[in-house]
């Protein structure tokens, strides 16, 4: 497939896993799905502001594949790798490579993720493949969002693969204050607080006449 990015992987499991293997591993499931016009839709939002309930609800609106950062991270869990430790930029760069095989394969994605801190890539990979690319911006209370993620961590969902915590939540938000997101690049913002429905409904509507 061919490795995007070097990246020198520190582990015991360097030998029994290539990049190309572990690429190979992200991607095989992802349904061949071309689409007439190419573009992408992801998020800006802390753990816990609903991304995922609002991508998996995109999702129904659209037909396109939503492909998580989360389940990368719980891939390679699984496989041994420290994911929020050393090997923090091996999930970055099969992110990373993970859409560019979809755009290049002319597939049109809702990527799980928060984006705040790629856009830039996220923006260069889209326009390397003359395709649109969507930033929509979650926000709710912290009250709320703390409540959420501690009864995440309870319920053990499997539709959710995010393991962020408490701690987790707190070090990106002082991440977002010594890097907000610029404000032009925000395409739609979406209060999970208030009914989602109809302002997905809105925010798809908007991109439909933006794409056509």
């Amino acid at each position: 497939m061919g490795k995007g990015n070097s990246i020198v992987i520190e582990s015991e499991y360097t030998m029994k896993y290539s990049y190309d293997e572990l690429l190979e591993m992200v991607v095989r499931d992802i349904p061949i799905r071309k689409t007439k016009e190419v573009y992408g839709i992801t998020f800006i939002g802390l753990p816990g502001v609903g991304k995922t309930t609002v991508a998996n609800r995109l999702s129904k609106k659209t037909g396109l594949y939503v492909t998580a950062n989360d389940k990368i991270r719980c891939l390679l869990e699984e496989l041994g790798y420290d994911v929020y430790g050393k090997h923090r930029a091996l999930v970055e760069s099969l992110a990373n490579d993970r859409t560019k095989y979809m755009l290049r394969n002319g597939i049109s994605m809702i990527i799980d993720a928060n984006m705040n801190g790629f856009y830039e890539m996220a923006i260069n990979n889209f326009k390397e493949f003359n395709a649109k690319s969507f930033f929509i911006k979650l926000e709710c209370s912290e009250e709320v969002i703390l409540d959420r993620i501690k009864k995440r961590l309870i319920s053990h969902d499997l539709n959710n693969y995010s393991k962020a915590d408490k701690e987790v939540y707190f070090v990106n938000k002082e991440r977002f204050k010594l890097k907000p997101f610029p404000k032009e690049y925000v395409f739609a913002t979406i209060n999970t607080e208030d009914d989602i429905d109809n302002q997905i409904d809105v925010v798809v509507n908007k991109i439909l006449d933006s794409i056509n």
